[in-house]
C-alpha cells in the first residue's frame, strides 16, 4: 500500500467505496493517511458509497468514522479482516488516466454545525442524502449518538431536526409525516416552524396527542435552536441581527393564535404540557437556567392570555375549560388560591391593580411584559377566578359575556354601567323556568356579585367585583323591584319586612313598592282591574296597603285604580283616534275632562250620572292635579270637601248639556231641580261662588226642541207644560245667577216664553171650542151628521157667544138680548137631554161645572155657556199643571156624590129650559137658587 503512487491510491479507495469494501477502504485509509485525510475519506465516502447498500454498511461506516474521527489511533493493521495482497490495484497507468475522472463532492458546511468539524458536517450531509433516496432510517440516530459525545453540535443538530423529524415520521403520523423534509424543517424557523411541527396534531381527530407533540417534537426543536444561537454569541462576542431563530416566545404565539380557531386544542395542550421545563443543570449553566425559569413565567402568562381570548360570547363549556387553564395556570406558578372548587368563591381583596388600563384587554397586548392582567401573581389569580365565577353565573341566566368584557365592567366600567348590568341581570331572571328556581337565591347571588363573598356585611364594599361601584341599598331595592314585577309579594315581605330584617329601609321599601304600582298601571292597555297591568297593581295594592299602616298614598292610588275600573265599561277616544289607556289619566292635566268625554262619546251615558259621578269622585279622592276653582289661587290648597263639590257640579252640568243634546229634557229638569240645591250649597260652602247651577238651569230654560223631537201625537197640554218648567228652570237661573250681567238674557229668553204659552193657551181654547161646537148627535153612538138647521143654530149660537163675550166685562150681570131669545121646545129638549148627557159622566160633568164655576168667578174668562152650563178655557180647567184632570168635587175641594150630580144635572138643565118658556130669567133663577 505504501509502495502504491497518490493516483493509484485515490482510485483504488474510490474503487473501494463504490465495491463498497469500508474494511478495506478502512486498512488503505489507515495506511495511506499521509493522502487520504479526513476530509478526502468524507468527500469519498459521500461520492461513491451507494445508498441502497446502507443497512449492510452501517456497521462497518461506522467504524471507519470512528477511526477516521480519532485519526486511526486504536487502529491496528494487524487486527484488519482484510487481505491487501487480494486487493485489485490499478495499474499506475490507468491511475494516471482514471484520475482526472474521480470529481469528489464537498462536504457541505451547515450553519448550524462547526465550521471545522468535518464529521459533523459529512454526518448531516449523509443523513440528507439517505432522506433524498429512502428516508431518514432509524440507524441515523445511533449513528449521531455515537459521536455526540466529542461533537455537541452535531447533538444539537440532531435534537432539534432529526429527532423531532424521526418521531413524526417513524412514530407518530408514518402516513401523514412524510411531506415534511429535514431540508424543509431546517429551513423554517419562528411560529412557522411551530405551526408546521403541531400540523399533524391538530389535523388529528384526538387531541390527546398534542401535548406529546408539544413535548416530544417542539421542546427539543426549539431548544436546540436557542442553544445554536447562544453558542454563535458566545463565541464571536456579538449579538447576531441577521440570524432567526425560534424561541419560546413562538410557542405561546402559537397557543394565543390557536385558541382563536380552535380554542379546545390549546386548551388540551396546556392541559397536556408543562411547558418548557428547564435542561439538566450538567449541561446547562446558570444563565441558561435563568432564561428558563423566565420562559415558564412566559408561559404561564399565555396560559392566563388564553382565559381572556373570546371572539364570541362564552358558553358554559367554554367557561370550565377557562377555569380548568386557570387552575393549570395557578399550579405551575405555584399560586394555588384555595376554594377553587366552589361555584360562588370568598375571594380575598384584590391587591393594587390600578396601574391596570384598557389597553391590557387588547389582543396585541396579552403576552407583553408590562400587562398586569397577564403577570402571574396572587391578584391576578384571585381577579380571575371571580371573573370566571361570575361568568359561570351569567351563563346559569342566560346573559352572554365574555371574560374580556367581565373583567372591563370590575376594573374600568363606571357606576352607571354597572347599573346598566345590574338591570340586565334582573331582567333576565323571570325568563328562568327552572322549577326549583328561588328568589332567595338569586338575590343571594346578586350579593355575592357585589362583593364575591359570602359575608354580606353591611355597608361593605368589596374593592374589586362585578357590582362593586353599586351600593347595597341601591342593590336591595333593584333586587325589590323585580321581586315585586315578578309578583313575589310573600318574597318581599319574608325579606324586607321580617323581624329585624334590615336589608331596606321601610321608607324605601315603601317607595319602591308605590313605584310597582304606578309602573303596572301605566303599562296596563285596560283599565279593568280583573286582568292586565291594572289587576297587578290592584294585587299589589291590597298585599302592601296594611303593611305600611294604609298610608294615604295606597288610598289615593285604590281611588285611581277604581276610577280606571269604572272608565273602562265605556267608551272612550282620545285625541287623533288615540284609545283610552289607563296611563292617560294619570298624565292629563284635567282628568275630569275624561268622565266629560264620556258623556260625549257615548249615547245615553247622562242617564247613569251616578256612575260617573262616583267615577269623579274617585279621581279626586286620587290625589289627581285636577284644576283649582276661579275663587282659589294656583297653588293654593283646596279642602277635599270642595273639590269632590265641585266636581259633583261639573259633572252633573255636563251630564245636563248631554241630556239636553239628546233632546232629553225631562232628564234635565230632573236633574237640575233634584241635583242643584243652591240652599244648602251655600250652607255648606259659605265662600262658594256657584257658577254652575245657574248655568245649567238658564241652558235648558231656554232649550228649544228641535222639530223632529215634536211627534204627532204631543198633546198642546204636554207642550204647555213644557214650557212651564222651562220657565221654571228660568226662574231658578234668575235666583242663582251669582251677578247681575246674566239678568237680561235670562228675562229675554222668559219673555219669549211667556209668548209662546199665550199663543199654546190661545190655541187650546180655540180646540176646545171646536170641541164644543161639535153637534151631539157626532158624540152619540149611532147618531146620524147635522141637518142644515142644525148647522144654522149652530153658526148662530157662536154668534151670540161672541157678542156675549164682548159684553161680558160691561156688565156679567146684565143679560143680552141674544142670550134671552127664545128657544124652540125641541132645542129645549135637546139642551135637557145634553144637560143629562154631561151629568152622565161625572167626570166630563164635574171638569165643566168646575171650569164654568172658575170662569165666573175670575170674571174674564173665556167660557162658553150652553144653557146656563159654563164651559172653561185652559186656565180654569180642572187640569192639573202636568196637564192631568183632576177629580170631580166641590167648590170647597170636597167630593159631590154621583146622585147628587145627577139630579141637579137633570133639575138645573129643566127648570132653565122651561125658564125661559115662562118668561123667568135664567140669571135671576140661578141667583135665587144660590141665596
Amino acid at each position: 500500500m505504501e509502495s502504491l503512487s497518490d493516483a493509484q491510491v485515490l482510485v483504488l479507495a474510490a474503487q473501494l467505496v463504490a465495491t463498497p469494501n469500508l474494511p478495506a477502504f478502512r486498512v488503505l485509509s489507515a495506511t495511506r493517511r499521509d493522502l487520504l485525510t479526513s476530509v478526502i475519506i468524507y468527500r469519498t465516502l459521500l461520492t461513491y458509497l451507494p445508498l441502497d447498500a446502507n443497512l449492510e454498511l452501517e456497521h462497518d461506516l461506522a467504524l471507519l468514522l470512528a477511526d477516521v474521527d480519532q485519526d486511526f489511533a486504536n487502529f491496528n493493521i494487524l487486527d484488519a479482516p482484510v487481505n491487501v495482497d487480494d486487493l485489485e490495484v490499478p495499474s499506475p497507468s490507468h491511475a494516471e488516466q482514471s484520475l482526472p475522472e474521480l470529481r469528489l463532492e464537498k462536504v457541505p458546511v451547515y450553519q448550524s454545525l462547526e465550521a471545522g468539524d468535518p464529521l459533523s458536517n459529512f454526518v448531516v450531509a449523509w443523513i440528507h442524502e439517505l432522506e433524498r433516496f429512502s428516508g431518514i432510517p432509524a440507524s441515523a440516530l445511533a449513528l449521531v449518538d455515537q459521536f455526540a459525545p466529542r461533537h455537541p453540535t452535531l447533538k444539537t443538530w440532531s435534537d432539534t431536526y432529526l429527532l423531532p423529524l424521526h418521531h413524526l415520521q417513524n412514530d407518530f403520523y408514518p402516513a401523514q409525516a412524510t411531506s415534511l423534509s429535514l431540508h424543509d424543517l431546517e429551513a423554517t424557523q419562528g411560529q412557522t416552524g411551530v405551526e408546521v411541527l403541531l400540523a399533524f396534531a391538530a389535523q388529528s381527530r384526538a387531541s390527546s396527542t398534542i401535548g406529546r407533540d408539544l413535548e416530544e417534537v417542539v421542546t427539543p426543536w426549539v431548544r436546540g435552536s436557542n442553544r445554536v444561537k447562544r453558542r454563535k454569541v458566545s463565541r464571536t462576542g456579538l449579538e447576531e441581527t441577521n440570524t432567526s431563530t425560534t424561541t419560546w416566545d413562538d410557542v405561546n404565539e402559537w397557543l394565543l393564535q390557536t385558541s382563536h380557531r380552535n380554542y379546545h386544542l390549546a386548551a388540551d395542550a396546556v392541559q397536556q404540557w408543562d411547558g418548557p421545563t428547564p435542561l439538566n443543570a450538567s449541561t446547562e449553566d446558570l444563565d441558561q437556567a435563568n432564561l428558563d425559569s423566565d420562559d415558564m413565567v412566559s408561559y404561564v402568562r399565555t396560559v392566563l392570555a388564553m382565559i381572556y381570548v373570546s371572539d364570541h360570547s362564552d358558553d358554559a363549556t367554554r367557561i370550565s375549560t377557562k377555569k380548568l387553564l386557570l387552575q393549570r395556570a395557578a399550579h405551575l406558578a405555584q399560586l394555588m388560591p384555595p376554594g377553587f372548587d366552589q361555584p360562588l368563591p370568598d375571594i380575598p381583596e384584590a391587591g393594587n391593580l390600578s396601574g391596570a388600563s384598557r389597553a391590557d384587554l387588547l389582543k396585541n397586548s396579552f403576552l407583553s411584559n408590562h400587562n398586569l392582567l397577564t403577570r402571574p401573581s396572587t391578584d391576578i389569580i384571585e381577579l380571575l377566578y371571580g371573573v370566571l365565577s361570575t361568568q359561570s353565573l351569567l351563563s346559569e341566566l342566560r346573559i352572554d359575556s365574555t371574560t374580556r368584557s367581565v373583567t372591563s365592567t370590575v376594573l374600568f366600567e363606571s357606576e352607571e354601567r354597572q347599573k346598566q348590568e345590574l338591570r340586565t341581570v334582573l331582567n333576565q331572571v323571570p325568563r328562568m323556568t327552572r322549577s326549583n328556581f328561588s328568589w332567595l337565591d338569586v338575590r343571594s347571588r346578586l350579593l355575592w356579585l357585589r362583593t364575591w363573598s359570602s359575608e354580606h356585611s353591611r355597608g361593605r364594599a368589596a374593592p374589586v367585583a362585578y357590582l362593586s361601584g353599586i351600593s347595597e341599598e341601591y342593590l336591595e331595592s333593584q333586587i325589590a323591584d323585580a321581586m315585586l314585577a315578578a309578583s313575589e309579594f310573600g318574597s318581599v315581605k319574608d325579606i324586607y319586612l321580617s323581624e329585624g330584617g334590615s336589608a331596606l329601609p321601610r321608607e324605601v321599601l315603601k317607595s319602591r313598592v308605590l313605584e310597582a304600582v304606578l309602573n303596572a298601571y301605566d303599562n296596563a292597555s285596560n283599565g279593568n282591574r280583573t286582568r292586565g297591568g291594572v289587576k297587578k297593581a290592584s294585587d299589589l295594592i291590597a298585599a302592601f296597603q296594611s303593611s305600611f299602616d294604609n298610608a294615604s298614598e295606597f288610598t289615593h292610588l285604590d281611588h285611581l285604580i277604581k276610577a280606571t275600573h269604572s272608565l273602562s265599561f265605556y267608551h272612550l277616544t282620545l285625541q287623533h283616534g288615540v284609545p283610552f289607556q289607563p296611563v292617560s289619566i294619570r298624565v292629563s292635566s284635567d282628568p275630569l275632562s275624561l268622565v266629560e268625554k264620556v258623556l260625549d262619546q257615548n249615547n245615553k251615558a247622562y242617564t247613569k250620572l251616578d256612575d260617573l259621578l262616583g267615577i269623579a269622585q274617585n279621581l279626586v279622592l286620587a290625589d289627581l292635579p285636577v284644576p283649582p276653582p276661579s275663587d282659589y289661587a294656583p297653588g293654593e290648597e283646596v279642602p277635599l270637601d270642595r273639590r269632590l263639590f265641585d266636581a259633583e257640579h261639573r259633572i252633573t252640568y255636563s251630564a245636563i248639556i248631554a241630556a239636553l243634546s239628546d233632546h232629553d229634557f225631562d232628564t234635565a229638569y230632573s236633574l237640575i231641580t233634584t241635583r242643584f240645591d243652591l240652599t244648602s250649597n251655600r250652607a255648606n260652602h259659605p265662600s262658594f261662588q256657584d257658577d254652575t247651577s245657574w248655568r245649567a238651569a238658564y241652558s235648558a230654560g231656554r232649550y228649544r226642541p228641535a222639530s223632529t223631537s215634536i211627534s204627532s201625537s204631543q198633546t198642546i197640554h204636554q207642550r204647555i207644560s213644557s214650557l212651564q218648567q222651562r220657565m221654571e228652570l228660568l226662574s231658578k237661573a234668575l235666583t242663582w245667577a251669582p251677578t247681575p250681567d246674566p239678568l237680561p238674557d235670562i228675562l229675554t229668553t222668559w219673555r219669549q216664553c211667556e209668548e209662546q204659552l199665550d199663543t199654546l193657551k190661545s190655541q187650546a181654547l180655540e180646540e176646545e171650542r171646536a170641541f164644543e161646537s161639535q153637534d151631539d148627535r157626532d158624540l152619540i153612538p149611532g147618531g146620524f151628521g147635522p141637518t142644515d138647521r142644525d148647522l144654522d143654530a149652530t153658526e148662530t149660537r157662536q154668534l151670540l157667544e161672541s157678542r156675549r163675550a164682548y159684553n161680558y166685562s160691561a156688565s156679567a150681570s146684565a143679560p143680552s138680548y141674544e142670550e134671552e131669545a127664545p128657544m124652540g121646545l125641541f132645542d129645549v129638549a135637546r139642551g135637557a137631554a145634553s144637560a143629562l148627557r154631561k151629568n152622565a159622566f161625572p167626570l166630563r160633568g164635574a171638569s165643566a161645572s168646575a171650569g164654568a164655576e172658575q170662569g165666573g168667578r175670575g170674571g174674564g174668562g173665556g167660557g162658553i155657556r150652553v144653557h146656563d152650563q159654563p164651559r172653561t178655557s185652559m186656565e180654569g180647567s180642572g187640569m192639573s199643571s202636568s196637564g192631568e184632570l183632576e177629580r170631580p168635587g166641590s167648590a170647597d175641594g170636597q167630593r159631590v156624590r154621583k146622585r147628587d150630580m145627577l139630579s141637579n144635572a137633570v133639575t138645573g138643565g129643566l127648570v132653565s129650559g122651561m125658564g125661559w118658556v115662562l118668561g123667568v130669567p135664567a140669571n135671576n133663577n140661578k141667583q135665587q137658587g144660590q141665596d
